[in-house]
């Protein structure tokens, strides 16, 4: 319910009293479930990053099993933007830790569990020789802030009129040539 109201309202429109509303029950209900405001946007945050865990889990997948380690690491990026794509209002509030109960263990183990599973990507592509003077956690970080921040510049319109593009794609490929190249390519 509350993932709804987000996607179409925004995080502005998502408040306890609504979301009874449209449940059709009593305006005090949900604080028996979310005490305040920033705890139920983060148990819908916390769906998010299990949504977001389950989206680059199957992107990688869908590779089969004889795809290298960096084609993973792209294949995860890809399946990142497509669930950004497909849940922009979802995809900003999991960011907004001004809006979120930051003291919600759903949301600390869910968020964790989507980071540990790019650092896991990230360390089969070190086994393979890519980037190994590297921690792995900071490379995680730095891919996910680069693929973020075009997905954040993308759903707000910002770089397609600078840029021509018509679709993500056309700038997310570029990108994971650079920062994940297949074997031999630029490092």
């Amino acid at each position: 319910m509350a993932a709804d109201l987000l996607e179409a309202e925004g995080v502005g429109g998502v408040s306890l009293r609504e979301v009874a509303r449209r449940a059709g029950l009593s305006h005090g209900t949900p604080r028996r479930h979310f005490p305040t405001r920033a705890n139920l946007l983060a148990h819908v945050s916390a769906d998010g990053f299990r949504g977001l865990h389950a989206a680059v889990g199957a992107a990688v997948a869908a590779l089969g099993p004889g795809a290298s380690n960096r084609a993973r690491l792209a294949a995860a990026s890809r399946g990142y933007v497509a669930f950004a794509l497909a849940h922009p209002g979802l995809i900003t509030l999991m960011f907004r830790f001004d809006l979120l109960d930051r003291n919600e263990p759903a949301l600390a183990a869910t968020s964790h569990a989507a980071f540990d599973q790019l650092i896991d990507l990230v360390k089969a592509a070190q086994g393979d020789g890519w980037r190994t003077e590297q921690d792995p956690r900071l490379l995680a970080g730095a891919l996910w802030s680069s693929v973020h921040g075009l997905v954040s510049l993308w759903l707000d319109e910002a770089i397609q009129p600078s840029t021509g593009a018509r679709h993500v794609g056309e700038l997310l490929d570029p990108l994971l040539a650079m920062l994940v190249p297949e074997e031999g390519g630029y490092e």
